[in-house]
């Protein structure tokens, strides 16, 4: 559901959002059915929190601006990755690249999956 017509908007929104909330957008890509972001997020704002209103705010937006019919909604996990210094760089390039890396089948397995954890 995130056509091409749709990214720059949502990706916009997501680096908004991360500034409104004092964290950094460092990268955004995707495809037509996930995003990876790359942030740098502020102390005072936890991974949940940043996560939740990321979702929310851009469902919001796709739902009620951009698509106009509802319907719109990001599964429930998310991954979620630290990363030293040295990685900034060549993972903000692999974010950037995400329509290359999966139309040429090379994607890194660990960023790419997503597992709901088990309840109760």
């Amino acid at each position: 559901m995130i056509s091409p017509e749709i990214e720059p908007r949502l990706f916009a929104a997501f680096a908004a959002k991360c500034s409104e909330l004092k964290c950094q957008c460092i990268a955004v890509g995707g495809v037509e059915d996930h995003v990876h972001l790359l942030v740098r997020c502020s102390p005072d704002v936890s991974l949940s929190n940043l996560v939740g209103q990321l979702k929310g705010s851009s469902s919001h937006l796709i739902n009620h601006e951009i698509l106009e019919g509802g319907g719109f909604r990001w599964q429930g996990c998310y991954g979620a990755f630290s990363v030293s210094k040295r990685s900034v760089r060549p993972l903000s390039e692999y974010i950037l690249g995400q329509k290359s890396h999966h139309g040429g089948g090379r994607i890194f397995s660990e960023l790419e999956r997503c597992q709901a954890a088990p309840t109760g």
